[in-house]
């Protein structure tokens, strides 16, 4: 009932809303049991770790790059492969990962329609999705498209990774395939106590989303000082990606202590991305200044 609360702006039912250990375990079981594996196309660069597991159970994976300089979400390159193969899954997170950057509600509704007319699901991984307004959430088009996924997580802006607590809307016509093979003994009770309360608490998001585009602010700050290219990213969301053509950016700044995922690690969704990029998460409050001038130093 509370994420129901939460969503009933969107119009779902309770019909729709699947819960799981975490929003990636819910992906596991959405790749390996509801969708027959053959062509998922994703975007590039995006989490890697979900072309992962479609590849493990015999899938094959298709990035489509975001369209540079503005990594925008790249619709009629799709729209041409949609018409061209026999697609199975789009995967789209959104906000992306690594860019935080994030599509809007419009481009993601074009991107379903055209999914629904080649009888392809348009997985939405919205994982980071708390740190901006629900509005601007896919959830609605579950209630106006019968092919669309929405996964979210309690793990991100919601502070309670460690308790493993992810849930889904479906489309109607989806969800009623996915609940013979849904796993209904999560959450626990302690996570699922922890959940409610997190909501209850009305303050706490835009108290996080308000800190979270402070700090935000404050690092690109940083990093515009030493020299360094932040890619386009939305001002909320708590990571993104900085770019230093012909160098080892992540080493550099791991020797400065600065911890980074390195851009090579997205190189199975961008054949582009080497070391040259690198993901940074945005860290709490009192560590914005010490993290600020540890950038700076690269100068």
């Amino acid at each position: 009932p509370a994420v129901l609360a939460r969503y009933v702006g969107h119009g779902v039912s309770a019909k729709q809303l699947f819960f799981g250990h975490g929003s990636f375990n819910l992906l596991e079981r959405i790749l390996h049991k509801l969708v027959k594996p053959e062509l998922m196309v994703g975007i590039g660069p995006q989490f890697a770790e979900i072309p992962s597991e479609w590849r493990s159970g015999g899938g094959n994976y298709l990035p489509v790059p975001l369209e540079a300089p503005a990594y925008s979400l790249p619709l009629e390159a799709i729209e041409r492969v949609l018409a061209r193969e026999a697609v199975s899954v789009v995967y789209v997170d959104n906000p992306n990962n690594p860019l935080g950057r994030h599509f809007p509600p419009d481009e993601i509704e074009r991107l379903a329609t055209a999914c629904a007319r080649r009888s392809a699901i348009l997985l939405l991984d919205e994982v980071l999705g708390d740190f901006l307004d629900d509005e601007l959430s896919g959830i609605r088009l579950t209630t106006t498209h019968q092919n669309v996924i929405v996964t979210r997580s309690f793990s991100k802006a919601l502070g309670l990774a460690a308790e493993r607590v992810g849930y889904a809307f479906f489309s109607p016509t989806l969800a009623e395939h996915y609940r013979p093979i849904d796993v209904p003994f999560e959450p626990g009770l302690l996570a699922a106590t922890l959940a409610r309360a997190t909501l209850r608490d009305q303050d706490f998001l835009p108290r996080v989303r308000s800190e979270a585009g402070w700090a935000k602010a404050e690092i690109v700050r940083a990093l515009g000082d030493a020299g360094l290219e932040v890619l386009p990213t939305h001002p909320q969301v708590s990571i993104l990606t900085v770019h230093a053509p012909a160098r080892d950016l992540g080493r550099q700044l791991r020797s400065r202590g600065v911890l980074v995922q390195a851009g090579s690690n997205f190189g199975r969704t961008h054949a582009g991305w080497d070391d040259s990029y690198c993901r940074l998460r945005i860290v709490p409050r009192p560590l914005v200044p010490t993290l600020c001038e540890r950038i700076r130093s690269l100068q």
